[in-house]
């Protein structure tokens, strides 16, 4: 009773943890998309609404995908891969198709989702550029916790059991509630990794499937994955990597 009093106090302080660094890391990012850019400078929209913006990709008729990376100046950008079809000469039009949030940094670190909309026109020889329509999506995920997740979502609840491996020649993992999981990390057990990608037969979790022992030319990146197929970035490593039910996500 004492082990399972004591690990239910671990893992609330683990949600609690996680909770408030993934409220606080959402900042700007926590919300829906819809920028406007005049001359290369953010006009209005979120999540930023000033700063600078950069047009790379589009050179001439023939392209047909650019990269869209919003700063505000302060250490926040976030950067949306648009594929479309280009129109024009001296100023050339981008008209996009679709899109796809790619990442930023600082309150967008990690941040994903997908974009709608989005006419860029190049002005004074194509050196800036405007967005005649502005560029626009739903809620911004960030570090893969799902829409809306900067925003202070509330993270997955603790999973009531946990992988775990014992031998090198392992391949699939064996799984034991978290009580008895607990014990056998203290005897030698340890986590198997988080590979991304399902497999047939593997023991799959969201997008990724669980491997006992890493293959050669793979390393635990500092990413780790949930028991739900939550994701946690490398601010929350320290707090989450040694309880049972998360895994170490191999990197690329």
């Amino acid at each position: 009773m004492r082990k399972i009093l004591v690990l239910t106090t671990l893992v609330a302080a683990v949600v609690a943890a996680v909770g408030a660094t993934g409220a606080a890391a959402g900042g700007p990012c926590g919300v829906a998309l819809s920028e406007t850019f005049d001359h290369s400078a953010i006009s209005t929209g979120t999540p930023f609404s000033t700063g600078t913006v950069t047009v790379v990709g589009v050179t001439s008729t023939s392209s047909v995908a650019a990269t869209v990376t919003l700063d505000d100046g302060s250490g926040d950008t976030l950067t949306i891969d648009l594929t479309g079809t280009t129109t024009g000469s001296t100023h050339l039009v981008f008209t996009s198709s679709s899109g796809t949030i790619t990442g930023g940094t600082g309150s967008c670190a990690g941040a994903s989702g997908s974009v709608t909309a989005g006419v860029l026109k190049g002005e004074n020889t194509n050196t800036q550029w405007e967005s005649t329509t502005p560029i626009a999506g739903g809620a911004i995920s960030i570090g893969g916790g799902g829409a809306g997740a900067g925003a202070g979502a509330p993270p997955p609840p603790p999973p009531d059991n946990a992988f775990l491996c014992y031998s090198a020649f392992q391949d699939n993992p064996g799984v034991w509630v978290m009580p008895v999981a607990t014990q056998l990390l203290q005897q030698g057990y340890w986590s198997p990794y988080a590979v991304p990608g399902n497999v047939a037969g593997g023991t799959n979790i969201g997008g990724y499937h669980l491997t006992c022992n890493l293959a050669s030319g793979q390393s635990a990146s500092d990413s780790t994955l949930g028991g739900a197929g939550e994701t946690y970035g490398a601010s929350d490593k320290s707090v989450v990597s040694d309880v049972p039910g998360h895994y170490a996500i191999v990197g690329s």
